[in-house]
Parts: C-alpha cells; sequence; structure tokens
C-alpha cells in the first residue's frame, strides 16, 4: 500500500494553507497514494501563544466545514486521511488529530494527551489534552495516532502497550532555537536519533511529518517527513525545509 507524507509550508491565513493542502492532498492521490499524513495543526501552524482570546480564534470544532470538506474528499478519492488541527469544543482548545477513513467517516478523533504545547499554568476549561489511546482497522494493520510530544511521554507510551498497534501515524511541530545555524546537520547527527529511539518503543511503523514555519506566522517549523520501522531503522525521509511529498510502500494486512 502506497502512503504520502505531506510536508506543506504554512501562511497565516487559512484559507491559503487549505487551498495549497487541497492541492498537495491530490498530488498524492494521483501519485498513486491511499492514505495520507499531514502535520500537527496543519492549517495554522501550532502558534497558539497561550493567550485565550488569541488561540480560540485559531481552533475549530469538529463539525467546521473545513473538517467537512477533508471528509468529503478522503471520500471523493477513496483514501485514509490522517491530519492535525487546533480544535476548540465547548470553548476549550485541544491539540488533536482525526483519521477519516475512504467512505468520509472519523475513524479516530484523537487528543494529544502529552500537555506541553501550552502553559500548565492555563485553566482547564479553556486548555485541555486528551486522556485515552484509540486505533482503528486499516489496510497497514491495526493504527494509532500520536502527536507530537506524545511519542517522549512515558505514561502516553504505556498507553500503546494493550493495542499493539502495528503502525503509526505521528504528526509533529519541531523547530531549533535561533543559534542553531545548520538544522540538517543538527537534525541528522542529533535529534533523529532520538525519535527514531522512540519510535522504536512504539513496537509499531511510524510515520510522521512536520510542517514548514513562514515569517507569516512568526514559527521556524523546518519540516521534514520519515518512515521509521518497528525496529528502529530509518526506511525513507524528505530533507528539512523541502515542501512536498514523500512516498513509502507499505506492506499491509493480506499483502505478501
Amino acid at each position: 500500500m502506497k502512503i504520502a507524507l505531506i510536508v506543506p509550508r504554512l501562511y497565516e491565513d487559512i484559507n491559503t494553507n487549505t487551498t495549497k493542502i487541497n492541492e498537495l492532498i491530490s498530488d498524492a492521490c494521483m501519485g498513486g497514494a491511499k492514505l495520507i499524513l499531514l502535520p500537527e495543526a496543519t492549517l495554522t501552524g501550532l502558534i497558539n501563544n497561550d493567550v485565550y482570546e488569541h488561540d480560540i480564534s485559531i481552533a475549530i470544532s469538529i463539525s467546521d466545514k473545513v473538517i467537512t470538506n477533508f471528509c468529503d474528499k478522503a471520500k471523493e478519492y477513496g483514501i485514509w486521511l490522517c491530519f492535525g488541527f487546533l480544535e476548540k469544543e465547548n470553548d476549550c482548545i485541544y491539540d488533536s488529530a482525526i483519521l477519516i477513513n475512504p467512505v468520509g467517516e472519523i475513524s479516530i478523533h484523537y487528543r494529544r494527551i502529552n500537555p506541553q504545547w501550552r502553559a500548565k499554568s492555563l485553566p482547564s476549561n479553556q486548555y485541555s489534552e486528551g486522556f485515552e489511546m484509540e486505533s482503528a482497522m486499516t489496510p497497514l494493520g491495526k493504527t494509532a495516532v500520536l502527536i507530537c510530544g506524545d511519542l517522549f511521554d512515558d505514561n502516553v507510551l504505556s498507553l500503546l502497550d494493550p493495542i499493539r498497534p502495528e503502525f503509526v501515524l505521528f504528526p509533529f511541530t519541531r523547530c531549533f532555537p535561533s543559534g542553531v545555524k545548520d538544522i540538517q546537520k543538527q537534525w541528522d547527527d542529533v535529534e533523529v536519533h532520538e525519535y527514531v529511539k522512540q519510535a522504536q518503543r512504539t513496537g509499531a511503523i511510524v510515520a510522521m511529518t512536520n510542517y514548514i514555519g513562514t515569517a507569516d506566522i512568526n514559527d521556524t517549523s523546518f519540516g521534514g517527513a520519515f518512515i521509521i520501522d518497528k525496529d528502529g531503522d530509518l526506511h525513507a525521509s524528505l530533507p528539512l525545509l523541502q515542501e512536498g511529498i514523500l512516498y513509502y510502500d507499505v506492506k499491509g494486512c493480506g499483502d505478501k
């Protein structure tokens, strides 16, 4: 089964981002992808600043037309589609992701459990996290979703143990401090090894993708997409700061 990990470049206007993401999804489908993964907070970037009035303005509900349109697109193309977004429900903000199945239904609605995407002191009725791990059967086997800091949280990883997924979708966001001059070298020499080590702890194949930030949103996230197998081997990657699509053929259920 061919999967596609999309690395978009994000701007301030959500409509601009949505249009570009739709184009990339269409390109991935033309390239034969049957499952597509987009990054964490893929519609806006993870640009929450802990000021509630700002943060609630960039969050959307699960019933928003943007979500509905992505469900329609998954049904139109007959694909699995996973992406992260800042979610609002009852005026509370979550760092969330959904996995949509090929008939346009949401198979997984996951809320990040690790709280390090926002300040700890914020009111729980305004900012919150999930507490449950979900899974769904896909052509790749039992599939789960983690978001960013979840991968480095022992408590979150322990929730995978009873599920024992075969595949993990991992939308994330990452940047380096401004003092890092060669981000590709820093990633290759240091950071990727930490992600590989943590991915191996899931016991699953892990697909991960990050968006590219811009000055428009005051975000220096550097992109990158990666496939790590259950033995901790890095099988495919897209260079940092390169907008585009990483394709990979994964042996799924029933494949020989």
